[in-house]
C-alpha cells in the first residue's frame, strides 16, 4: 500500500503514524523517537533522564553502561568478565580490556577525552575544554571554538572573517545556532547535532561508521569498517563482522 512518509511508517508491514519527535523510527510494530525513547528487544522505553547519549539495552531492559555492566542480555553478571578485568572508575564498574578510567569515567580505550567527555579525535576538537566538530578538517582551535587558519583570523582567542560573515560553509555565510557545516555541506540542525563526513547525525541516537549513519544499537555498538556491531555478540575482523 502507498503511504505518505513525511507522516506515516511502514513497520512490520503495517503503515503506523509517525512518533512526533526529530527522529522517528520502527520499534517492532510501532513508531518511536530515537531521541527520547530506545527500543530494545521491541519494547519501547524512555531514554534514561540525565543519561540520554548513554542509554543503551540489555535484553529488553534500558541501563547506563557507566554503571552497569552488560554479559548476554544479564546485567551486573559474575560470570561474564575475568575478576581481574573487572574494575572501578569513579565509582562505577568497567571492563579493562575494552575500557580505560580517564577522569574518573570509563571510556573506549582508544577514545580521547575534553572536559570530561569522550569524543572521536577524528571527528572532533577539544579546544580550551570545550568539544567542537572538526568541521575544517584543520585541528586547529581559536579560544573556544574549530579555526579554519586558510580564511580566518584567529585574535585574542576570537575568529574574524574577511568579510564579516559569523560563519562560512562551502564559501556561503550561515548562523552556527540554526545550521551545521559538514565537509562544505550545509544542513538544518533539526537535522543533527554532529557530522559523519558530509552527513549530519544525531550522536545521541546514531553511529557513524566511517561515511554511514546507522541507529545505535546501545552502549556495546562499534565500527567495523562502514559497518555497525554490537561488540558483546559480534567480532569484527578484516572490516568484516
Amino acid at each position: 500500500a502507498l503511504f505518505d512518509s513525511t507522516k506515516e511508517l511502514c513497520c512490520d508491514g503495517n503503515i503506523v503514524q509517525r512518533t512526533i519527535g526529530r527522529l522517528a523510527d520502527c520499534c517492532g510494530s510501532r513508531s518511536y523517537d530515537r531521541v527520547r525513547q530506545i527500543c530494545c528487544n521491541g519494547k519501547i522505553l524512555d531514554r534514561m533522564i540525565g543519561g540520554h547519549k548513554y542509554s543503551s539495552c540489555c535484553g529488553d531492559t534500558v541501563y547506563d553502561p557507566r554503571r552497569e555492566f552488560c554479559c548476554e542480555d544479564d546485567l551486573n553478571p559474575s560470570s561474564c568478565a575475568p575478576q581481574s578485568a573487572m574494575g572501578e572508575c569513579g565509582g562505577e564498574k568497567y571492563d579493562s580490556r575494552e575500557q580505560r578510567c580517564c577522569q574518573g569515567k570509563s571510556v573506549v580505550a582508544s577514545a580521547s577525552m575534553c572536559g570530561g567527555v569522550a569524543y572521536n579525535a577524528g571527528t572532533h576538537l577539544c579546544c580550551s575544554g570545550k568539544l567542537r566538530t572538526n568541521v575544517f578538517g584543520t585541528k586547529q582551535c581559536c579560544g573556544h571554538r574549530a579555526h579554519e587558519p586558510s580564511t580566518q583570523l584567529c585574535c585574542d582567542g576570537r575568529v574574524f572573517f574577511s568579510i564579516g560573515c559569523a560563519s562560512r560553509c562551502g564559501g556561503a555565510c550561515f548562523n552556527q545556532d540554526t545550521h551545521l557545516c559538514c565537509a562544505g555541506r550545509l544542513h538544518p540542525r533539526s537535522a543533527g547535532d554532529s557530522c559523519c563526513q558530509a552527513e549530519a547525525y544525531f550522536d545521541a541516537a546514531q553511529i557513524c561508521c566511517g561515511s554511514v549513519v546507522h541507529a545505535s544499537i546501545g552502549g556495546s555498538d562499534r565500527c567495523c569498517a562502514s559497518a555497525v556491531y554490537d561488540s558483546r555478540r559480534q567480532v569484527c575482523r578484516d572490516g568484516r563482522v
